[in-house]
């Protein structure tokens, strides 16, 4: 999902599945604009300093071991995830000094025909981008390869790639006063005459890194992603290292973010008169691709004072929802938009939130979906609904 409002809204997690998991919630952070000065910045908090790390570049952690040639597991060996404590906040805003992007998250098929990427159909969810200095010239190429679904089929692999050591906010060390690591133990494999540094994260997250012919790779998993998930991925760009100029910058599509004054009539056309239903636009975003309109997510509530302005959950009587539409609708969304808007009924609409809290069909062409906090009636659903139709 491209939007962040719906991942943000009160209600919309599964308290099930928060459970099953037993492991608090990683929340995303907005990149920040610019690019803190890091490698000349030490923090001090609590007495401990924090020093960014660079990818592929000399680590700050301990290379704790070191080994020729071995099974999965081995790679991780002396690993030591930072338990977090001590780390400031702040540290998450750092970002790499990039000034532009663009979008390759359409062109999978294209990238798996060439041999750039695997095939990875039981990832059905793909996602690439390039990141440019001002110059034009490529920072880094990020792919990404997702699986969601209940807690066990959870997956998250990404590569990236770049003609030099890349900054990632998550590359944080942790380490005393006298700038000894506390809990970055890392283990470094030699691997035909190249050093593959391994290390975990705070929330149980891994990745390799390596550095050849001029090119630094990162191979990365989730905490559900096994080491066996993320060294198949190694070895896999081992035997198919990426080729940067493949994405050079006019490659991409360009990503324009627009607000929800700005979407083109054609889709505009999907998103309903809310305010006519007792319900106020409260946040509202969406983008375009090359110009052409890919997706939009709007929140909206009833039951507001006069000047009321929203910081989360303000009680039950507070009505919300949020509507997204797609041009390019995902595998899972595709899955569930079994109906077009004028084929629901009462019975499937009820049916449909009995299993979770949104429902997804067709209008117009578009992927639609309709998501109620938690606070919400179901009926509510149908009431909206009905009306658009009529």
């Amino acid at each position: 999902m491209n939007g962040t409002v719906m991942l943000e809204a009160v209600g919309f997690v599964d308290e099930s599945l928060i459970a099953e998991a037993d492991c608090e919630p990683v929340k995303r952070r907005k990149r920040s604009i610019g690019w803190v000065a890091a490698a000349a910045c030490v923090c001090i908090l609590a007495g401990v300093l924090l020093i960014p790390r660079v990818f592929g570049g000399p680590g700050n952690g301990q290379q704790a071991g070191q080994s020729e040639g071995s099974a999965a597991a081995d790679y991780f060996k002396n690993c030591v995830a930072p338990d977090g404590s001590g780390v400031s906040s702040d540290m998450a805003t750092m970002i790499a000094p990039f000034a532009d992007t663009r979008s390759f998250d359409d062109q999978r098929e294209a990238l798996e025909a060439e041999g750039v990427i695997p095939d990875m159909p039981e990832h059905p969810l793909f996602s690439a981008q390039g990141e440019y200095m001002e110059d034009g010239s490529l920072y880094a190429a990020r792919l990404s390869w997702h699986r969601r679904g209940s807690m066990d089929d959870y997956s998250d692999l990404t590569v990236i790639a770049a003609p030099q050591p890349v900054r990632e906010a998550s590359d944080v060390v942790v380490v005393d006063e006298n700038g000894l690591p506390l809990s970055d133990a890392v283990t470094v494999t030699v691997r035909d005459g190249i050093s593959v540094e391994a290390a975990l994260e705070p929330g149980g997250g891994k990745y390799l890194t390596w550095e050849r012919d001029g090119v630094w790779t990162r191979v990365a998993g989730s905490w559900n992603d096994s080491y066996e998930d993320v060294v198949a991925l190694l070895d896999w760009f081992w035997d198919h290292p990426i080729d940067l100029s493949r994405f050079g910058m006019y490659r991409g599509s360009v990503i324009t973010w627009i607000g929800a004054d700005e979407l083109p009539p054609e889709a505009a056309a999907c998103v309903p008169d809310l305010e006519a239903l007792g319900y106020l636009l409260t946040d509202g975003n969406g983008a375009l691709e090359d110009g052409s309109f890919l997706w939009f997510e709007g929140a909206y509530a009833a039951g507001l004072a006069p000047g009321q302005v929203l910081y989360g959950y303000e009680g039950p009587e507070i009505r919300r929802i949020w509507w997204r539409v797609d041009a390019r609708p995902d595998a899972y969304e595709l899955a569930e938009a079994e109906y077009e808007l004028s084929e629901l009924t009462e019975e499937t609409v009820r049916s449909a939130f009995e299993a979770s809290q949104h429902i997804t069909f067709r209008w117009n062409g578009y992927c639609v979906r309709l998501y109620l906090g938690s606070d919400t009636p179901d009926g509510e659903a149908w009431r909206i609904l009905s009306a658009i139709r009529s």
